[in-house]
């Protein structure tokens, strides 16, 4: 029997309700820092810290990679396009994520790259993929201690190792790997941009800068040049107020016009009523991005998915997500999914 789930939307923004309107936070809450002449001297320095710990981690070899290549070369022959998810320590995620992506995303090839510290969740995320004949690699191992700057290091070692290897790739994505499709979806239904994703504002009053979450962001092909070739650095940039992939902002997002980015859509929903479970003493929310991905978010680490519990949690995600059409009902029956993807494609056409 298909189980109706409720959908509740709060917000197209992340920005709390209490933040809004007022000039010291930026669209997600975040309170805004003013920039000093010590501030821009002291996170100088650590760009360039940053800068060489980069090149030296992207020196790192995997005697796996070269297996890989040619197993991704294969598979491009049919393929244009492909998303890639930075795994991290937690098995259960992947294996919903495998599931989700072959029912509703069978045409795309997905990209597991594993930078678990844990290596017997590493080992069980290998076998996941191995059996689900998801693409996989693990990654060299990674000493950096910071979640955002360790998420950036992979990102720049994946592109730099592989992506920049598949110089037949149109689109290439990136999404968390807690963001699950929940209905059919190709990189077809993106818009014809340079890059596109969920907007991350910057948090230095007065500079308007933005980069996109590094768990929902696409780069294509435009033009002459390969997406390939893009001046991609997705290490954290605090010097201009932004997280994991904020070093975009100096080397390609600045120098796009409006035309060529766009930015999706977000939506709150909450947690028992999209799983239906009434027995659920959460008052949790996830995200809903573009209609189409139900983000977690925090699924490694956050004590609101812990306390439910991992194997309950995924068995009534997967009962709703998979074997079941999630059926969206929102509070402004107004809005439907078509609205909501033209809104969020249409997100770039003015300046930030």
């Amino acid at each position: 029997m298909q189980h109706s789930c409720s959908w509740i939307s709060t917000s197209s923004k992340l920005m709390p309700a209490q933040y809004q309107g007022k000039e010291i936070f930026n669209d997600n809450g975040v309170r805004l820092v003013k920039q000093t002449n010590l501030r821009k001297c002291l996170y100088g320095l650590k760009a360039l810290r940053n800068y060489g710990i980069k090149l030296i981690y992207e020196a790192a070899k995997s005697r796996d990679l070269p297996f890989l290549l040619n197993k991704l070369e294969s598979i491009l022959n049919s393929s244009d396009s492909i998303v890639v998810t930075i795994a991290y320590d937690t098995p259960w995620t992947i294996s919903l994520l495998a599931e989700c992506w072959q029912k509703y995303c069978p045409e795309t090839p997905l990209l597991v790259i594993d930078n678990s510290s844990n290596q017997i969740a590493a080992q069980e995320i290998g076998k996941i993929c191995s059996d689900k004949g998801i693409s996989y690699l693990k990654l060299p191992h990674n000493r950096e201690w910071h979640p955002s700057r360790s998420h950036g290091l992979a990102l720049n070692w994946t592109w730099k190792n592989i992506i920049c290897h598949m110089k037949t790739l149109t689109t290439i994505g990136f999404i968390d790997h807690d963001c699950y499709p929940i209905r059919p979806w190709s990189p077809d239904s993106l818009p014809s941009k340079v890059t596109y994703g969920l907007k991350s504002p910057g948090w230095i009053r007065d500079q308007p800068t933005w980069s996109l979450w590094a768990g929902y962001m696409y780069f294509r092909y435009q033009g002459a040049q390969n997406v390939t070739d893009l001046p991609m650095d997705f290490t954290p940039n605090p010097l201009d107020g932004l997280d994991t992939g904020g070093m975009n902002w100096r080397t390609l997002y600045r120098k796009l016009t409006p035309k060529d980015y766009g930015y999706a859509r977000v939506e709150k929903i909450s947690l028992c009523n999209l799983l239906g479970a009434s027995d659920l003493k959460t008052d949790a929310e996830a995200e809903l991005i573009d209609s189409t991905f139900l983000h977690l978010g925090g699924a490694a680490y956050k004590a609101t998915w812990k306390d439910i519990g991992s194997t309950r949690l995924a068995a009534l995600l997967r009962a709703n997500l998979i074997s079941t059409h999630p059926n969206l009902i929102r509070d402004d029956p107004s809005i439907d999914d078509d609205t909501t993807r033209t809104n969020s494609q249409n997100n770039g056409s003015t300046a930030p």
